[in-house]
């Protein structure tokens, strides 16, 4: 009777296993960070939009966060007072903040869009206010709410108030919007705006496809993420 294995039968098996777990464990592996992501996602929108919604019923409206009008005469420091005012007063609301200026390093100075082109340097930026939060997490804030404002190029700034750009692992690799980089909008109210998949696909500047050329590409992928809870874009 045959007893136990031969060398030979152990070594083929072992074999087989790390054939197996070579080609499964890459899309395990995926998938896992996938839910990391998408659950870090979520956790961030949920704690940012119940904080502005907080200060949205205090304020009356987070216009009342954004003294200045922006427009082009003035420049970008009345949107620096904005945003100033707008992070001390999340501090009641969101704990453990500390706040960043420029050469403080709070963001990476290397981004890039979901397609792999340079972005922005976001601690550089002279109209944002960066911070950190307890768990790593890197943000920043541009507030051009008040009734009225314009943006750089003179356009009425329509729905859009407060701005959030966050970075679910700080300073940590890939650095790219859409992997670890996310961004949201709010309404006045304090609402967080989710676009239509539409207006996901088609905005030029800011959509969520791995072949969008705009300078923004990759910021509607929280949109995404909310809407479809996963990480799958279209192409």
């Amino acid at each position: 009777m045959k007893k136990g294995f031969t060398l030979a039968e152990v070594l083929i098996t072992l074999g087989i296993i790390g054939i197996v777990a070579a080609m499964t464990l890459p899309a395990l592996i995926g998938k896992y960070k996938e839910k990391v992501t998408i659950t870090a996602v979520k956790k961030n929108y949920s704690m940012f939009s119940q904080a502005l919604l907080m200060l949205a019923n205090e304020y009356g409206s987070l216009e009342a966060l954004a003294p200045n009008l922006y427009t082009p005469d003035i420049g970008t420091p009345a949107l620096k007072e904005n945003a100033n005012v707008t992070m001390n007063a999340l501090k009641k609301h969101i704990k453990t903040i500390r706040t960043c200026d420029k050469k403080t390093n709070c963001m990476n100075v290397n981004y890039k869009t979901l397609n792999g082109l340079k972005t922005q340097n976001w601690d550089n930026y002279s109209n944002l206010q960066t911070g950190i939060l307890a768990d790593g997490t890197t943000f920043w804030i541009l507030n051009n709410c008040a009734e009225g404002s314009l943006d750089g190029e003179g356009n009425t700034q329509g729905n859009t108030c407060i701005q959030i750009g966050f970075d679910i692992n700080g300073n940590k690799k890939p650095n790219i919007i859409g992997k670890d980089f996310f961004h949201f909008d709010t309404n006045k109210n304090g609402k967080l705006i989710i676009r239509s998949e539409e207006e996901i696909y088609t905005t030029s500047c800011c959509s969520c496809k791995k072949s969008g050329s705009g300078d923004y590409n990759g910021y509607y992928c929280t949109d995404w993420i909310i809407r479809n809870e996963n990480m799958n874009y279209p192409d």
